[in-house]
């Protein structure tokens, strides 16, 4: 059935709606043909999702450095971050900001590199670690 799903999804979406999808309008005056590639190979298709995983020592690790607090008043950047988590290299670092940032926790200073905590953020963040350490944790100590 997943295949079949996969295959009416490309051969029915049009670049137009890809477009749309994408938040951006074609331009009216736009007068070239807009297609795609039907013979992709459909044969192991992947979607791929960023999340994050807080059974995750990298992922733990800058949630629990993000939890500190050290980044309220002036804000924070892949440097400082980097500085606290030495073996992260610059792209996962990136990575991981365009993760939050997509989602909606962290928020970008216009023409720099600094990202401030959004209330969301902070609200996702106790409460993922709050529940995974009073609860998660204890519930495996016990198995």
């Amino acid at each position: 059935m997943y295949d079949q799903v996969v295959r009416t999804a490309i051969h029915s979406v049009k670049p137009e709606n890809i477009a749309t999808f994408l938040g951006r309008k074609l331009h009216a005056n736009y007068q070239g043909e807009l297609v795609h590639n039907l013979t992709t190979s459909i044969q192991g298709t992947r979607i791929k999702h960023q999340g994050f995983n807080l059974s995750s020592p990298d992922d733990l690790k800058q949630f629990e450095i993000l939890a500190r607090g050290e980044f309220k008043l002036n804000g924070l950047q892949n440097k400082s971050l980097r500085s606290l988590v030495p073996e992260t290299n610059s792209a996962a670092m990136t990575r991981f900001l365009k993760g939050l940032h997509v989602h909606g926790l962290i928020r970008k200073v216009g023409r720099t590199y600094k990202y401030y905590l959004t209330r969301l953020d902070k609200a996702v963040i106790t409460a993922g670690l709050t529940i995974r350490n009073m609860w998660v944790i204890p519930q495996l100590a016990e198995s």
